[in-house]
């Protein structure tokens, strides 16, 4: 993975607005630290554009396989995907974010802890099902992926 790009922006609160910075392109996060202690409250992330997003939803099959999708808008060697490209199976989604993080590892490190890039994403309650045969009793209302996870590279 090329070294991740910082983007200074100024925004002032409330910090739902911050979204506004990546309107309208499909991804984007804001892990907001929220909090007036400035050793634990000084750093917010905002992010978006990313170079890939892995998706899973559950298929109840016994071998705790899931539907995944990868699809990539930029390679790990930083050159475009146009049109994106879009790679779908059934498999290990655990084995599936490994892969994604080792061909996305940053170049670059950021001194000081900083979170510069990566993966950033979430394994919703459902996702448990690749973990262990359970019922599937729920309803899917929302639609969403029981897993996603993108390659943040504009934080």
């Amino acid at each position: 993975m090329t070294s991740p790009r910082s983007i200074p922006v100024e925004l002032a609160l409330p910090f739902w607005r911050y979204g506004a910075v990546f309107r309208g392109e499909g991804c984007a996060f804001l892990l907001d630290s929220a909090k007036s202690d400035d050793r634990l409250g000084r750093v917010s992330y905002l992010g978006g554009r990313p170079d890939a997003l892995l998706t899973g939803r559950r298929t109840g099959r016994p071998d705790l396989a899931m539907d995944l999708t990868l699809t990539t808008w930029r390679r790990p060697d930083g050159q475009p995907c146009d049109p994106p490209a879009v790679r779908t199976w059934t498999g290990d989604p655990f084995a599936a974010l490994r892969a994604l993080q080792a061909a996305y590892r940053p170049a670059d490190l950021s001194p000081g802890g900083h979170f510069t890039g990566g993966l950033v994403g979430y394994v919703g309650y459902e996702a448990g099902h690749a973990i262990e045969s359970l019922p599937d009793t729920g309803i899917d209302d929302l639609h969403l992926p029981d897993l996603a996870f993108m390659v943040a590279s504009v934080v």
